[in-house]
Formats: structure tokens, sequence, C-alpha cells
């Protein structure tokens, strides 16, 4: 086992420890400090000239004050001041000449010795107070240095905690990621449809997070959880069979009304996956998303027939991001609308499918929005690419729709 120094260390105090002797009167302290010269550095000044600065100054280890008033002054200032600590005080007088216990008691000296004493008596004094000091100040030291390292060990445990739980939420991003793109999988056509549209979704979020529009209560981590549960949205569709989901024409009515089940075979999903595991909270917004992203402002969306703020507010943002890139992107059944055609088409809409506070989030982020579309637009072929805004007049369909090939028979409204 380890020493520990300061009840191993058996040294003798250094041999030039620095003594303040204040000589009263009778002169005896002077007398008895010349005999401490040959291992201690003596300072030797009458009581009537010391001042405190003058024992400050002086940088000394201990401080011997004959008994008097003065001293007893003296000596609380000492041991109130910031030198206390590292200096001893030891008063030194007869018996008859030392104040009262209560007065000695109030000057916070370290001791007292009383009158006649030897000089070895007093060397030895001496020799036992500095290693107690000493002793004293090493576990001082020890304490401080223990405490940082303390604080150096909290700090590396602080930053592995954070490391290993950035690499939880990284692992978690990407099973939700893997799980929203099986689902996505079942349409070859939308490719990168999920990385869009959640970045659309985040910078929204983050627009009406800023507080200009909105008057709802935002979490402080909206815009994130967003940008997490997003791809999640159209999760139920790995429930909708492959004969609806795929079928490159106009559906029945009956079909349509088994396709818009999706939100809600996705939100049955996400709840059951979140009441086994409380700690997955993400999972609550992610699956309001998947229910509610369907749904109109002005009632007429499903599956709920919800309108206007009974929406969730999550639900109406990914709402328009998501809309926003089926207009942007081709589709077998339908060409891709220029960007600012389909900017016009969601400016054109708020109020009726979309949230209008949202919409304008969108619109004072639009230059944030092309930046993320851009690459993508940029590689659309253009055959594939619908340049002309009048040419979708004429067409009567009920909503702008965001489902994939069951939806071809729905233009997009003018």
């Amino acid at each position: 086992m380890a020493e520990i120094p300061w009840e191993t260390d058996s040294r003798q105090p250094s041999a030039r420890f620095k003594i303040f002797v204040a000589s009263g009167p009778s002169g005896e302290l002077s007398c008895l400090a010349k005999g401490l010269e040959d291992e201690f550095e003596v300072v030797v000044q009458s009581i009537q000239e010391v001042k405190l600065n003058t024992i400050v100054q002086s940088n000394s280890d201990v401080v011997l004050l004959p008994a008097a008033e003065k001293s007893l002054a003296l000596s609380r200032q000492i041991k109130t001041g910031p030198i206390g600590p590292c200096t001893l005080v030891i008063i030194v007088g007869e018996l008859d000449t030392l104040p009262s216990p209560e007065h000695l008691w109030e000057s916070e000296a370290d001791d007292f010795i009383t009158l006649p004493v030897t000089c070895e008596c007093l060397r030895l004094k001496l020799r036992a107070q500095l290693r107690s000091q000493e002793r004293l100040r090493a576990a001082v030291e020890r304490v401080w240095t223990l405490n940082a390292e303390i604080q150096r060990i909290n700090r590396e445990l602080e930053i592995l905690a954070e490391t290993r739980f950035q690499e939880i939420i990284e692992v978690r991003d990407l099973t939700i990621f893997a799980l929203a793109k099986l689902a996505e999988s079942r349409d070859p056509e939308t490719g990168e449809h999920l990385e869009r549209m959640r970045w659309y979704s985040r910078i929204i979020a983050e627009e009406l997070s800023a507080g200009f529009t909105v008057k709802e209560d935002i979490p402080s981590r909206f815009a994130e959880e967003i940008f997490r549960c997003a791809p999640l949205h159209d999760i139920g569709k790995v429930g909708i069979p492959d004969s609806i989901l795929l079928k490159p024409g106009r559906l029945t009515p009956q079909e349509f009304e088994v396709m818009k089940q999706h939100t809600v075979i996705g939100y049955q999903a996400l709840r059951e996956a979140l009441q086994k595991n409380p700690a997955g909270s993400f999972l609550a917004r992610a699956a309001e998303i998947a229910r509610s992203h369907h749904e109109r402002f002005d009632g007429t969306g499903y599956p709920d027939g919800l309108a206007g703020k009974s929406i969730p507010l999550a639900a109406r943002v990914v709402t328009v991001a998501d809309v926003f890139d089926a207009l942007t992107s081709p589709r077998i059944y339908k060409k891709a609308i220029d960007p600012d055609v389909a900017k016009s088409i969601i400016l054109r809409e708020a109020g009726t499918q979309f949230d209008p506070d949202v919409v304008a989030a969108f619109e004072r982020r639009w230059k944030d929005i092309s930046a993320v579309g851009e690459p993508y637009w940029q590689q659309i072929p253009a055959e594939k690419l619908q340049q002309s805004f009048a040419e979708f007049r004429g067409f009567n369909a009920p909503s702008i729709t965001t489902d994939t090939a069951p939806m071809a028979q729905q233009a997009v409204p003018f």
C-alpha cells in the first residue's frame, strides 16, 4: 500500500523557516530569539514599532508576540487575514501577565507559552508547531490535487457519456431511417424523397421555433424531433396491399379507403412501440405525424377530419414539406413541377390545405429550402420537368396529393 506522506513524514522543519519576533519591554523574547538563529531565520522588532503591514511583508512562518493588548489585536488581524492559514501566531508571556483565557481565545492565536522557558524548549515547541503546519499544508495540497483529479475524471466521464449518448442517438436515427426506407422501397420511384422532406421539415420547424408567427408552445427540440421522425410519416404503407399501393391506374372508391388506412396503420404501430418502451418518447411525435399528415387545414382531410390548430403542429409542418417534394419530383404518372411553380401552389393553398403560419415559415426560408432541393432538381431530365404552370389549368382534383401511383388519377389543382 502506498505511503501517505503526511502520516509518514518525520522530517525536521526546514533549516530556514522564518521567525518574526516582536520583542516586549523585558527583552526576554529578544534573548530567546538569538538562541534560535542557528536553525531559523530570525527577525526581531520592538512591539511598539510593529505594524500588521510589517509582519505581512516579512513573509514569516511563525510570529512570536509578547503578552500585551496590542499583541492580541495583531494576532486577531493576522489570523483573520489572507496570511492567517499559513502563519503561526504564538503569544509568549509570564503567567501573571497573560490576558484572561477569554481574551486569549478571541485573539485566535495558535498557541500560548508561559515564561520562563528555555531556548531549547522553545525550539522544540516551534519544531512541533511547524511540523504540524507542514503536515496540514501537505494535506491541503493533497486535497487540492485530488479535487483537481476528480474534476478531470468527471470531465472525461462527461465527454465519454456524451460520446456514448451521441452514438446511441445516431444508431437510433439510422434505425428509424432504415425502417422508413424499408417502407419507401415498395415504391422504387421515390428515391431520396425521405432525405429531402426531412430537411424541408427541419428548416420550416426551425423558423416556427423562432416565434415569428406561431403563438403555440413549441418544445425547444422541436426541429430536431421532426428531423428524426418525419421519415416515418408513411411507415403505415407496409400494411397496404401491393395491388393497391402499386396500382398504375385509377383507384376505386373502395381501394382509396384502404389506401387511406396507411395513416392509422402507421400510427398504431408507432404507439404500440412507444407503449413497450416509454423511453422512446420521440415515437409519440412520429405517431402523430404518421396519423395526421394527410389532414387538411380546412377539415376535409383524413383519417380524422381534423381542422386548423387541432391538427398536431408537427403534422402540419411535414404536410407542407411532403407535398412540396412530391410536386417537384417526377413519377411514372406525372412530371415534376418547376420548384417556383410548386412554391406558388403551396402559397396559394395556405388556409385551405395548409396552415398559413407553416406556409409563411416555408416562404421565409425559401432560400434554404431551395439549397436542399437544388442538387436534386438539377438532375431531373428536361422531359420529366413540367415547366409551364399554365398547363395545369383546368384540373379539378379535390386535393394536392402526396401519394404515389395509386393517386395518379389526381392532378395538382390550379
